[in-house]
């Protein structure tokens, strides 16, 4: 009987001891604190009367490029990303260009957007 309980007192102080060590390294862990904020700002936009959109089609109907024309001048320079997307909106391809001068740009697109599912052109432009 005492040899139990000698062996329960022994497990406690040991795992007593595993605890402590334990919290003893996680004290010595480093904290930094960072502020987290949020915000609003008026976006304004450089093309508010939309654009026009062909797209280029590969051996296998898939879209491989599309040309977005109708680009107004106040958006040049500005990083265009496409995005194609099917009814749920779930995205098929996308892609960037950097818009020129002459008020459209072709996008080579990355991904598989079959043309039959593309239902959604979705254009930002960045400046």
């Amino acid at each position: 009987m005492r040899r139990r309980v000698k062996l329960r007192v022994v497990t406690a102080l040991v795992a007593a001891c595993v605890g402590a060590a334990s919290y003893a390294a996680a004290a010595t862990l480093g904290t930094t604190s960072k502020a987290l904020e949020s915000g609003r700002v008026a976006v304004p936009a450089c093309d508010s009367d939309g654009f026009t959109y062909t797209r280029t089609l590969d051996a296998s109907h898939n879209v491989s490029t599309v040309t977005v024309s109708g680009i107004n001048a106040a958006c040049n320079t500005g990083k265009l990303t496409l995005t194609l997307t099917d009814s749920t909106n779930a995205s098929l391809a996308s892609g960037t260009a950097t818009v020129g001068t002459t008020g459209n740009v072709t996008v080579t697109l990355t991904g598989t957007a079959p043309a039959a599912n593309v239902k959604n052109y979705v254009v930002a432009i960045a400046s």
